[in-house]
């Protein structure tokens, strides 16, 4: 999905950053903790995947991760959670090693001082709440640079913090290390109990959560249900085979194959023909017509088919006739249902997507993390075809 991961231990990790701790030349070494739900946010939110693809460590933080990982044949050693990393990281660290938390609501970051100074040698530099916002960033800034620490934890959740690490490690001189922990603070703290350790062994934590915090159902059915779905898309997508089109013809257009362009899972794209609608009477070509087979969020506001009609040869349903002399292909990719897209003000591709066979499901604000948002459109039509 993008994603690095290293391939260490706990034990690993640990030796590692305390390498780097030790290192007076170490500056701004900067640790993520990526799970299901992270990755899942990583497809649709770039600045956030960028970030992920640049950091100094990843370690997997999802018995989901770990399960991916065998199915692509890269597996990774085991689970190593924020919690278990800050905790033991704590316990090794030099006993003059100045530690900064930040974040956590209220006075939660303070309770962690207070219970990690209770039980080991530790030098807690400072504690602050703070806001993930932007617009604090010089005040906190400040403070910790105040504070002088050399391994800073921050606690605002994904990816708020890792969009925070990014924007203000480069700020921070003294900090060797940087380590994005999300709930530890809470967990340490003991204002929320983690599951047993059979349960997160076993991969069964998620249902310990859901009976402890009914609220959290969404966020598990992201880390259970929909990251693994979306993993075997994009694992088939890798394993994909492009098929013989054969003669797609209808009267005088005639679709002709001209490119095949493979998965891009870096960038969210999925193998893709393209054609070119010809006049198989004339040779005139009259436009280009696209199908990509799979869906993640480019599809579902890109659609799977995209087409352009030269102006003049408009007003023949060449674009409308082109997409159902496509549907037999996309079905053959087990594609269903099948979705094309256009602008609200598009009149002529709305009449293209109903004369094709499409039902309108809904006009779809577009996220502001999108590229088409960023190329200036606000709102899509998502048309569905039952294949």
């Amino acid at each position: 999905m993008g994603i690095p991961f290293d391939k260490v231990t706990l034990d690993q990790a640990l030796s590692l950053l305390l390498k780097k701790l030790e290192d007076n030349s170490t500056k701004g070494f900067f640790v993520a903790t990526p799970n299901p739900e992270m990755l899942l946010e990583a497809q649709k939110n770039a600045p956030f995947k960028k970030i992920l693809q640049n950091t100094g460590l990843n370690i997997p933080d999802g018995t989901g991760i770990i399960w991916a990982s065998i199915i692509n044949h890269t597996p990774l050693p085991e689970r190593v959670t924020g919690t278990d990393l800050m905790e033991n990281l704590c316990t090794k660290i030099l006993p003059d090693t100045g530690v900064f938390l930040l974040g956590g609501a209220g006075k939660v970051a303070e309770k962690v001082k207070t219970t990690l100074e209770a039980s080991r040698k530790i030098s807690i530099v400072g504690t602050h709440s703070g806001s993930a916002a932007p617009s604090d960033d010089l005040n906190i800034r400040k403070i910790i640079n105040a504070a002088k620490p050399d391994l800073l934890f921050v606690a605002y959740g994904a990816p708020k913090q890792e969009l925070w690490l990014a924007r203000n490690l480069p700020h921070l001189p003294s900090v060797k290390v940087a380590i994005g922990v999300g709930g530890a603070f809470d967990f340490i703290a003991g204002e929320k109990k983690r599951a047993p350790v059979w349960m997160r062994k076993t991969g069964l934590e998620w249902l310990y959560r859901v009976i402890r915090q009914p609220g959290r159902i969404n966020r598990i059915f992201n880390a259970t249900i929909r990251f693994p779905i979306l993993f075997m898309y994009e694992k088939k997508g890798s394993n994909f085979r492009f098929l013989d089109p054969g003669v797609l013809r209808e009267k005088e257009l005639e679709l002709d194959l001209i490119k095949q362009t493979p998965a891009n899972p870096a960038k969210g794209y999925f193998p893709m023909y393209v054609f070119k609608m010809n006049n198989c009477k004339t040779g005139e070509n009259m436009g280009e017509i696209r199908l990509r087979v799979g869906y993640n969020e480019n599809i579902k506001y890109g659609g799977h088919i995209g087409y352009e009609v030269k102006e003049a040869f408009r007003g023949h349903r060449y674009a409308s006739r082109s997409v159902k002399l496509l549907l037999p292909l996309a079905k053959k990719h087990g594609i269903n249902p099948l979705w094309i897209t256009c602008n609200p003000n598009n009149n002529a591709s709305r009449k293209t997507c109903e004369l094709a066979g499409g039902k309108l499901t809904e006009i779809a604000n577009l996220p502001e993390h999108n590229e088409q948002y960023l190329a200036g459109d606000r709102q899509k039509c998502r048309y569905k075809f039952d294949l």
